[in-house]
């Protein structure tokens, strides 16, 4: 399910997450953790994965 959300976003979204995530340091990609990282520095992305939240 989550990646097919992330197939609906955006070209600039994806570019936002991937530059979030390295500037982060998340040691293992996972969705847990891709959406821990979306709460905490994108809440504005939130209600884009709020049914995997």
């Amino acid at each position: 399910m989550a990646k097919e959300k992330l197939t609906t976003l955006s070209d600039e979204v994806l570019d936002q997450l991937v530059h979030t995530l390295t500037e982060v340091g998340v040691e293992k990609l996972s969705v847990q953790n891709l959406l821990a990282v979306v709460k905490a520095h994108h809440p504005d992305l939130v209600k884009e994965f709020e049914d995997l939240i």
